[in-house]
């Protein structure tokens, strides 16, 4: 993962500069490598302000310098301004520590001294260095920190220079002060001062000579042994006498460390502003924090940044967010654990039930309105700190579905075609957004037994009992459900059997029924009967007879009579109200006795 850290730099020049000279380039770079240096152009104004982003993602984690010089209109550069800043690790921010620090004079690295520290983010080191070993002259002090994660800032280093031993022999003081402007070393100007080991300056220092602009103050001392110390640099800016008159102050603005300043317009200018403002922390955990403020004049223009430390001590804060103010019954609500400065947590679900902690994941078996409450405080504090929230749980519909169905059938649900036995299921979204549950049992009936059919006595008869669907030369026989059919007519007939679950079986055998002529039950008979089949009249002669009376009856099958009649020689019958069926016609009489089949049509 790319790693950043970002560093904030507000560079206030404190004072006007004329026209004729502006900020038209900066550059800045790490820690010694200038190489590496990083131009860019300024906005050409006399007063810059500079609050950019700085990746440091090539730099190790630990203690670095960010360095920063300007170049302005005329091509100058100013002097190079350095600040100190610790790069951290983002992960390990909050816990991280110093807890080692090791230093060593020049290249001596195997006689390094290491000195245990307790654990904490800002060192303040007061040691006294022997060197006693050490010759006269100039020599380099190195150092670096450890932090608790075991790793080591970058090595810094600071010159410093041992005078011979004789030189001490008596109290040193200061005896003479040199300074000069920018980089004009050849008109330095030496003061002498009376001799004191401490100097207060009280000077005025003529610039007249100086353009306006950004310039350079540069000054050292001289002891009593003649030893000037290292110079020191004092940057100002010099702006038109008539600037510094008639001006007040219109804004200010603050900001905890690095963050967002907070900005304020007064209603009307004033002079002088006394600043009385309460910041709250209750948000902030408990640390130490940089306060930084600056002001703005009716010219425009920002003071320098000041910077107050102060430390913020424990005091707990209830505050928590969860992912979901509405929910469906059976669904988590998740909690975010936002409280400040606290260690100890007990929430309240308001269904009955609690938790200690952190952050908790909850489900809700109820619909309903729960008032949550979570009370957080520090195990070293006994103050306590509550926060409330309603949560609304809505609750699902569940509607299950019994269906039955014959094997083979196929049941049309949900924008499926089922034939099988199971639990199905398919949702749909209330307009609580929570799902509405369909559930369907499907179950098959047993499968129907498949019928034998066979004819019997005249009849076509079904070797199961109960409901059947017959059909006569593959149309269905409404009125046929019997398991058995009388008096068939010539065709082709199959039939179904029909369980009582009203499941169809698959057909059955096939039967062609079919009448090949007059045969009766007694040979050798003289009697004719035609037409037969028949639909209308049917003509009965008795040939060879002898005026004999013949008593005629027509019956069915099972031997019930319709007709009878009497007659010598012929005679005819009226067939055409009778269904069609197998009919039987019975002659008697003259020593003659016949029984005849006659098929209606």
């Amino acid at each position: 993962m790319k790693k950043v850290f970002l560093i904030f730099l507000l560079i206030w020049l404190p004072a006007l500069i004329s026209a004729q000279n502006q900020m038209v380039e900066y550059e800045y770079w790490f820690d010694k490598d200038y190489k590496k240096a990083i131009r860019t152009a300024a906005n050409g104004q006399p007063v810059f302000t500079l609050l950019n982003d700085v990746s440091t993602q090539h730099l190790t984690t630990g203690l670095h310098s960010i360095c920063l010089r300007f170049k302005d209109s005329k091509h100058l550069w100013s002097g190079t301004i350095s600040q100190m800043f610790y790069k951290l690790d983002p992960q390990h921010y909050v816990e991280n520590r110093m807890v080692r620090f090791e230093y060593w004079l020049d290249k001596d690295s195997e006689n390094k001294k290491s000195i245990q520290i307790q654990n904490g983010k800002t060192v303040t080191l007061e040691e006294s260095l022997e060197t006693a070993s050490i010759s006269d002259g100039l020599h380099l002090l190195n150092f670096r920190l450890l932090d608790q994660r075991g790793l080591w800032t970058s090595v810094h280093s600071h010159f410093f220079y041992k005078l011979p031993d004789h030189l001490h022999q008596g109290e040193n003081f200061v005896t003479q002060f040199q300074y000069w402007f920018n980089d004009d070393v050849a008109e330095a100007k030496t003061i002498s001062v009376t001799q004191n080991k401490v100097f207060s300056l009280d000077e005025k220092i003529q610039a007249n000579h100086l353009p306006m602009g950004l310039h350079a103050l540069r000054y050292r001392f001289k002891d009593r042994y003649g030893n000037w110390s290292v110079s020191q640099s004092q940057y100002f800016y010099k702006t038109r006498v008539a600037d510094l008159f008639d001006n007040q102050i219109m804004a200010y603005r603050y900001w905890i460390n690095e963050e967002e300043p907070v900005l304020h317009q007064l209603a009307e200018p004033i002079t002088p502003f006394e600043w009385i403002t309460e910041i709250d922390m209750k948000a902030y955990p408990a640390g130490e924090y940089q306060l930084s403020f600056q002001f703005q004049d009716t010219r425009g223009k920002w003071s320098t940044v000041q910077v107050e430390h102060f430390i913020k001590n424990p005091l707990p804060l209830a505050d928590f967010e969860v992912n979901h103010m509405q929910i469906c019954e059976g669904d988590a609500a998740v909690f975010d654990n936002q409280s400040v400065d606290a260690d100890v947590f007990v929430w309240d679900f308001g269904d009955g039930t609690q938790s200690d902690e952190i952050s908790p994941i909850h489900y809700y078996s109820n619909p309903g309105v729960y008032n949550v409450k979570l009370t957080a405080s520090h195990s070293d504090n006994p103050l306590q700190s509550i926060k409330q929230m309603e949560i609304s749980v809505h609750g699902t519909h569940r509607d299950t579905l019994h269906q039955y169905i014959c094997p083979g059938e196929v049941f049309e649900w949900q924008q499926y075609s089922l034939t099988s036995n199971g639990w199905y299921y398919d949702s749909l979204k209330s307009v609580t957004q929570c799902d509405s549950i369909r559930v369907l049992h499907l179950q098959l009936f047993d499968e129907a037994p498949v019928p034998v059919i066979e004819i019997l006595g005249g009849a076509i008869v079904s070797n199961l009992q109960g409901k059947h669907l017959w059909f006569y030369n593959d149309e269905i026989l409404t009125n046929q459900t019997a398991h058995q059919i009388q008096n068939p007519m010539p065709g082709k007939y199959f039939v179904r059997f029909v369980t009582n679950d009203e499941c169809t079986s698959p057909a059955s055998n096939t039967l062609v029924f079919a009448i090949t002529g007059l045969g009766n039950f007694i040979a050798g008979s003289d009697i004719n009967i035609y037409p037969n089949p028949a639909n209308n009249k049917v003509y009965i002669t008795v040939r060879g007879g002898d005026y004999s009376l013949y008593k005629l009856e027509l019956r069915m099958l099972q031997g019930s009579i319709l007709q009878s009649t009497e007659f010598s020689e012929e005679t005819s019958i009226d067939v055409s109200l009778l269904p069609p069926a197998v009919y039987l016609i019975h002659i008697s009489g003259n020593q003659k006795n016949g029984v005849f089949r006659l098929v209606k049509y």
